[in-house]
């Protein structure tokens, strides 16, 4: 199946919308976490903040669903799109966990002198 290069390259006003829509609602998932872990079960912050955690949850799968619809409205070979996924993904990934147990050895120093094979 040929999709038309023209329509590839536009921008498609519901996608715009829903992805808007998703990160605004993980935004609230996340900034409500706190006040879950941290609350006391039962009580009305508590309450309130899981009332506004669980209408939010729709976000990720909505999420999930527009990257996907926007990925796969491509054709790529297989090496391409491993390659393009991997420079995405995995090396900040990697980067990203090197800068994280750096800073945890030298800021918080969680061995204290002992030297193991795992943090």
């Amino acid at each position: 199946m040929n999709i038309d290069e023209n329509l590839l390259n536009k921008r498609i006003l519901w996608v715009d919308w829903a992805k808007f829509l998703a990160i605004f609602f993980i935004l609230i998932i996340h900034c409500s976490s706190d006040f879950l872990t941290g609350g006391i079960i039962g009580s009305s912050n508590w309450l309130i903040t899981l009332f506004f955690e669980s209408i939010s949850r729709w976000g990720i799968i909505v999420f999930v669903m527009v990257s996907g619809f926007l990925l796969l409205r491509k054709e790529y070979e297989l090496k391409e799109f491993l390659f393009k996924r991997f420079s995405r993904v995995v090396l900040p990934f990697v980067f990203w966990n090197i800068i994280y147990i750096v800073v945890k050895l030298v800021v918080q120093n969680p061995l204290q002198g002992k030297v193991t094979a795992f943090l």
